[in-house]
């Protein structure tokens, strides 16, 4: 750097000038080509996702928030025993109540029973009025007693 600054000071002071000149306009311009010129265009970007997205909002905010499902004329109980052993689950008690069904899983792998339970929602109509889940000694096993009712 010495060097340079040697150098530097040997030119005479209008070539000095120039060449402060010179690099001022050279930072000005990597200024503007690498950082402002990529933050315009990335918010460009941005802008139009988020009016794309504004759009499929404005679209979906008229849908229903799911879809109705038609209830299974099956008796309740049946629905029950029949969709569980489909997930790896085995109900070990289950009470049939007016409109619904208190049961109980013991020892189940807690990915199949949301799994069971998104599918008894959305094919069957069968909703969640309650559910307790605990967890078990073992890696993703729990025991669960829940309350399901059917649709009406």
């Amino acid at each position: 750097m010495t060097r340079l600054t040697d150098w530097l000071a040997t030119r005479p002071l209008r070539e000095q000038g120039l060449m402060l000149a010179a690099l001022v306009l050279l930072l000005v311009y990597l200024g503007v080509r690498l950082v402002w010129w990529p933050l315009t265009s990335e918010r460009s970007a941005i802008l139009a996702r988020t009016q794309q997205m504004n759009l499929a909002l404005t679209a979906v905010a008229g849908l229903p928030a799911r879809a109705v499902v038609a209830r299974d004329d099956r008796p309740l109980a049946r629905v029950l025993t029949e969709t569980a052993p489909e997930f790896g689950l085995s109900i070990r008690r289950i009470d049939v109540t007016q409109g619904g069904a208190d049961l109980t899983l013991d020892d189940a792998a807690f990915d199949g029973v949301v799994l069971w339970l998104d599918t008894l929602e959305g094919e069957h109509g069968v909703t969640v009025a309650a559910l307790q889940v605990t967890r078990r000694p073992v890696l993703g096993q729990v025991a669960a007693t829940m309350t399901l009712k059917a649709a009406p």
